[in-house]
């Protein structure tokens, strides 16, 4: 095909498109576009022109789209799906919230070629925000965002391509779904084909009107694409994410008391080893009328007494832990900020009142052991000599017997320990704008 023949082909099509909006509203109006919830956290579908038209600016429309997912994750509890589309639309990720995924996938897309279908990339971004993975809308408000660089070329329905489209549009606004799918037209280089955008969103276009989550078309080239998106992204989660103006305040008022006492004891007991008691000597014998030279018996020695035995104790340990947490506080303010975060204050009052008394006494005692020596006792008397001749005596008194020797005690360890903590209005706040 010559490149004559070419360039009359692209005038006639762009001849027909530019007077596609007057002819898609032949008796069909436009929906109006569903506003976008407050919420934290939305369902969004990002949908990709990788048409020929795009031609050696597809690196841009990718940074874009990726600065766009990078904004919103991980920060935020947003999903995001992808199509691209050309002479037909395809779904390129389901909604998910693995940032890692989603950068590959849109890293993957094109080359650009073919035509321009808005149709079929409208219908297939409504079957991901209203597949299985949709979550409920009144949580998570669902969001189309298609960015092309113009006209539709192509489509599946009986009417102009841009009517199909906008039918398509309308299906989305107004789906099923708890609350419609809202639309919004990023237009790149497409600064004559403003009214197409707009067909399938509405009115509100930025420039001159300031990117809010109410834009419906947004106005950008090629070079600011990405910066464009980027504000985009710190409108949609300061306004539609929760993390906007508004102050938050979070009081922490707890009072406690606490009185603790606890005694411990530990002891090896009282133990005696002490040795046994010498004996008694015996008494001498008597001389009673008897003749000269008689002497009385000799008095018995007494018994030495037994050694003392041996104690040998166990270790006597006491051991006593008192822990005490009073007006432990753990405060979260997530306002699913992203990247600039919106006005407003986050304060915290942690206004807390403790009192903790301890009272901790611990023993550890090896006993009252005793080892003492028996006792010795007494010797025996001397014999009497009575009515007797002379050179009569009586017997010596025996000796006494020795006490025994005393015992021998070993004791074991004898240890006491406390351990007193007291974690006393201890706060933990974190606020996540």
């Amino acid at each position: 095909m010559t490149k004559t023949l070419i360039s009359r082909i692209t005038s006639i099509v762009l001849s027909v498109s530019l007077l596609a909006p007057m002819a898609a509203f032949a008796g069909h109006t436009p929906e109006a576009n569903p506003t976008l919830g407050d919420a934290c956290g939305l369902d969004i579908v990002l949908l990709l022109d990788m048409s020929g038209s795009i031609g050696g600016n597809e690196t841009d429309v990718k940074d874009a789209a990726k600065t766009f997912v990078n904004a919103f994750l991980p920060a935020t509890p947003t999903m995001f799906g992808i199509v691209e589309f050309s002479t037909t639309a395809t779904i390129v990720q389901d909604l998910t919230d693995d940032k890692t995924d989603l950068l590959a996938d849109i890293d993957g897309v094109g080359p650009p070629t073919g035509l321009t279908n808005w149709e079929d990339a409208i219908e297939k971004g409504t079957e991901i925000l209203e597949g299985v993975l949709d979550r409920t809308d009144a949580d998570h408000p669902d969001l189309m965002v298609m960015i092309t660089d113009g006209i539709p070329t192509a489509s599946d329905g009986p009417g102009t391509d841009l009517h199909d489209a906008v039918v398509a549009a309308d299906a989305a606004k107004t789906s099923v779904s708890d609350l419609g799918i809202r639309m919004l037209a990023v237009g790149i280089d497409a600064g004559g084909f403003q009214a197409n955008l707009e067909a399938i969103s509405g009115p509100v276009v930025s420039p001159p009107a300031a990117i809010t989550k109410d834009t419906d078309v947004i106005m950008s080239d090629f070079d600011q694409l990405a910066d464009t998106l980027a504000m985009l992204a710190s409108e949609l989660c300061e306004d539609a994410n929760g993390g906007g103006d508004g102050d938050t305040t979070v009081y922490n008022e707890n009072y406690a008391y606490v009185e603790n006492s606890v005694t411990t004891v530990a002891n090896t007991g009282g133990n005696s080893v002490n040795g046994g008691a010498g004996g008694s000597a015996g008494n001498g014998g008597s001389v009673v009328d008897s003749d000269d030279d008689n002497a009385g018996g000799m008095g018995g020695n007494g018994g030495n007494g037994g050694a003392g035995g041996t104690i040998t104790t166990g270790a006597a340990i006491a051991g006593t832990e008192l822990t005490n947490i009073v007006n432990y506080n753990d405060t979260t303010i997530d306002r699913c900020a992203c990247s600039g975060g919106g006005d407003g204050n986050d304060t915290v009052y942690n206004g807390n009142v403790a009192y903790v008394g301890n009272g901790v006494l611990t023993f550890a005692d090896s006993g009252a052991n005793m080892a003492a020596g028996g006792s010795s006792a007494d010797a025996g008397n001397g014999g009497s000599v009575v009515n007797s001749g002379d050179n009569n005596t009586g017997g010596a008194g025996g000796k006494s017997g020795n006490g025994g020797a005393g015992g021998s005690i070993s004791t074991g360890m004898s240890a006491s320990w406390t351990g007193i903590t007291n974690l006393v209005n201890q706060n933990i706040t974190l606020i996540k704008r």
